[in-house]
């Protein structure tokens, strides 16, 4: 996925060539499975105009993206929703569990049935991995919740729009 300016574009390439992001396309994979078909649909009119849809069965959603195919993404609020907890009692936006006890099978750290029917990413939350975003709720957040907010915002269908008045009016680190 092309990087412009520190922010993700969402159906840009080059010499047409439009395809969706890591989240949209896992969500995509994830509805496929469950109904047996799911696409992701990048269009741009004669106007130049880009529209995004994900098609699963019946279920149409419509991701608005602005005229550069950028999504706002709504977030949640912070990763930890109990900060300065100690470790055992930390909680998370979305539940976090360690390959280590997931490859070793420690069931009772890692159960399996928190896997079952549900989109699992994969990716690294310790600050000093450097995969971070700053977030209007979060100085540090994690970059593998970052996919999991924008799967959270198309299933929910919670998206944050410029208004009519204001093109622009968002802050960028918003967008991907």
């Amino acid at each position: 996925m092309p990087v412009e300016g520190g922010r993700d574009t969402a159906a840009s390439g080059k010499q047409n060539d439009l395809f969706a992001p890591l989240g949209i396309r896992l969500l995509e994979r994830y509805l496929h499975e469950r109904n047996g078909n799911a696409n992701t649909l990048v269009s741009v009119s004669a106007d130049q105009k880009i529209q995004v849809w994900l098609v699963a069965g019946r279920q149409r959603f419509e991701i608005p993206v602005d005229e550069q195919g950028r999504m706002v993404v709504n977030h949640l609020g912070p990763s930890e929703l109990a900060p300065n907890e100690t470790t055992a009692r930390r909680q998370y936006r979305f539940p976090r569990y360690a390959i280590a006890d997931i490859v070793k099978g420690r069931e009772t750290a890692a159960p399996p049935e928190a896997f079952r029917n549900k989109i699992v990413l994969i990716g690294a939350t310790a600050v000093g991995l450097s995969d971070q975003r700053i977030t209007p709720f979060d100085p540090a957040f994690p970059g593998v919740e970052t996919h999991a907010t924008i799967i959270d915002n198309v299933l929910r269908q919670r998206f944050l729009v410029a208004p009519w008045w204001g093109v622009g009016a968002l802050p960028p680190t918003s967008c991907w």
